[in-house]
């Protein structure tokens, strides 16, 4: 994945003669692929080979875990998370939008909210037992 080769020459070129070409680089086909993938919030886990003179890449069509499995997979690992780390672990580029679906888990008491802490430092966590 940190190489960069055109593998295929031709159709390097033949791609580059459109208007607004997806690859405007060698070597960028399988990291355009992969960011489109984590845009419609597929798994970007390719299986890639190497067998002979070529490459062989699959692209599983798999859609990733809800935003709330992921996070409470998260936490299962670890004591608490905020809202930034939230958003890289879901790819969600969007801060009001993690923070909504954060306060939903809230709300169905999923996660709770790390007490003592301000807005600009929020962090959540798993619920701790009540008696």
């Amino acid at each position: 994945m940190s190489e960069r080769f055109a593998r295929n020459a031709a159709i390097v070129r033949l791609i580059n003669k459109f208007p607004n070409p997806p690859n405007k680089d060698v070597g960028e086909g399988l990291n355009t692929a992969f960011q489109a993938m984590r845009e419609m919030k597929l798994k970007d886990d390719p299986i890639i080979t190497q067998e002979g003179g070529y490459v062989k890449v699959v692209l599983r069509h798999e859609p990733l875990a809800t935003p709330e499995e992921i996070i409470l997979e998260y936490l299962r690992t670890h004591d608490e998370i905020a809202n930034r780390e939230a958003r890289e672990i879901c790819h969600i580029g969007s801060e009001n939008k993690m923070k909504r679906i954060l306060q939903q888990m809230v709300t169905k008491e999923l996660i709770e909210s790390v007490p003592e802490r301000t807005r600009y430092n929020a962090a959540y966590r798993l619920p701790k037992r009540r008696k």
